[in-house]
């Protein structure tokens, strides 16, 4: 598969997001959650996943302390983000027709690099079921086995994995 794939330098690169880019995270955040996660969920999971994914809720959490990135393509479109705070990796998702090219690993390696300068030793994570493959090729152990609660209720299975940085 192609997960050991070189990074494909037409694909972009990453930088630290800011609040104006929060319209194009919230896009490709509900575009992922649609096409990368629907083989490992049911429709209403999707659905909860995909409730309340507005701009705001993204300036919000970087004005509380999450730091986020975004992967662009040399015309600037935002087609990836990633996010992290304290040691919590808090989301890496690509645009569909983005994805497998390398950008989720340079997303995840600047989220790694950024929190060993802030001095974390080590990161967790809470991963759905289709990317747990993705996080154990780049040194990620493997934990419980958990549920991550949606609004509404909803429950989506998943990976408590963790990775030393330092």
């Amino acid at each position: 598969m192609g997960h050991h794939q070189e990074y494909d330098a037409r694909a972009g690169d990453v930088r630290r997001a800011g609040h104006e880019d929060a319209p194009a995270i919230a896009a490709v955040h509900r575009d992922s959650i649609r096409g990368l996660a629907a083989s490992s969920y049911s429709t209403a999971q999707i659905e909860a996943w995909l409730e309340g994914r507005e701009p705001e809720r993204y300036r919000r959490a970087m004005d509380a302390g999450e730091i986020m990135f975004v992967a662009e393509l040399p015309d600037g479109s935002v087609v990836g983000f990633g996010s992290y705070q304290a040691d919590e990796v808090r989301a890496v998702y690509v645009a569909p027709p983005h994805a497998r090219r390398g950008l989720a690993s340079r997303i995840l390696a600047c989220i790694e690099m950024h929190a060993l300068r802030q001095g974390h030793s080590s990161l967790w994570l809470d991963a759905s079921l289709g990317a747990v493959p993705f996080y154990a090729a780049r040194g990620y152990a493997r934990g419980e086995d958990g549920t991550h609660a949606l609004r509404g209720g909803v429950e989506l299975q998943c990976v408590r994995m963790t990775k030393q940085i330092r």
